[in-house]
């Protein structure tokens, strides 16, 4: 509205004070000027113009409404961020990280941006230690170690809590394939659960299904290759419960030495979608984690 106001004032400024001959039109300014100002809010580019060319049937101005958008976005874009980008940094809830680079990134390492100490697991962890970790800390993932202190593996927290949950089934006897299945599925839909908590019952479901029917089919694959635990590494009559935490962590997670540039760790983030880098001395040990937060934040 305020876009549309601007233009069409500065349209009948421009009729006034120019002869007949140049045919201002005040409804063209003013279309020109809303989508300038939409453009610049909220920084949409090739929507932005199909919908004012639909909008208005006007076939006729596509290139100045093109430039009133290229125009509005490298103006805007200069300014600040646009407006979903500036709630998102605002309101805190989600860790927004920008295409470029912080200018305070730069001659930085992974040592000076991670967090540390770091709380990490075994891979046979002690329910109790496990219980004692979560209730303790906020972090949405860990590291797993060996017996030496070496990175073998990262689990998240929703997948701790499906374990304290059903602690006796975290080793089950191979034979009970069944149960085993159960928990596999509940240990990898866990994360979906856990981000669309207050979601809409009907967006939860149709992303449950999706992800649960090609759970199922790499299950069916994999069902007789997959190794399991036996009871040995499980719950023994008279003893602590144990968790099996190498069974569900991720073996493979993504990790960086400590003299790693800081600059290059923000634009792995971006381009593997990454939650945590874990930094790594020369031994393989863990020596900190970063998260988004902690490049928001360097």
């Amino acid at each position: 509205f305020l876009g549309a106001c601007s233009g069409g004032c500065a349209g009948l400024v421009l009729k006034s004070a120019l002869p007949d001959a140049w045919d201002i039109q005040p409804g063209l300014y003013a279309l020109i000027g809303a989508t300038a100002a939409l453009g610049g809010v909220f920084r949409s580019s090739v929507s932005l113009v199909v919908i004012m060319v639909e909008g208005t049937n006007g076939q006729a101005f596509v290139f100045v409404i093109i430039v009133a958008v290229v125009v509005s976005n490298a103006v805007g874009n200069w300014l600040a961020h646009g407006i979903y980008h500036s709630e998102l940094q605002r309101s805190k809830t989600v860790a927004y990280l920008p295409r470029e680079p912080s200018p305070s990134l730069a001659g930085k390492t992974a040592a000076d941006i991670m967090a540390a100490p770091v709380a990490f697991l075994p891979e046979v962890a002690p329910l109790d230690v496990a219980k004692s970790l979560l209730e303790h800390t906020t972090h949405n993932g860990f590291p797993v170690v060996d017996a030496q202190g070496k990175l073998v593996g990262l689990v998240l927290r929703s997948q701790i809590e499906v374990l304290l949950e059903r602690p006796h089934q975290s080793s089950l006897d191979a034979a009970d394939v069944a149960a085993q299945s159960r928990l596999d599925l509940d240990m990898r839909t866990a994360h979906i659960r856990h981000d669309t908590k207050g979601a809409t019952p009907g967006v939860l479901r149709g992303v449950l299904d999706e992800t649960v029917d090609a759970i199922e089919v790499e299950r069916l694959m994999r069902v007789n290759t997959t190794p399991r635990p036996t009871t040995s590494s499980g719950v023994r009559a008279h003893e602590e419960i144990m968790l099996d935490i190498k069974t569900y962590m991720n073996a493979a997670p993504l990790a960086v030495h400590v003299d790693f540039p800081a600059e290059r760790a923000h634009d792995v983030f971006l381009a593997l979608a990454l939650r945590h880098l874990v930094v790594v001395d020369g031994e393989y040990a863990v020596m900190g984690i970063i998260t988004r937060k902690d490049l928001i934040a360097a």
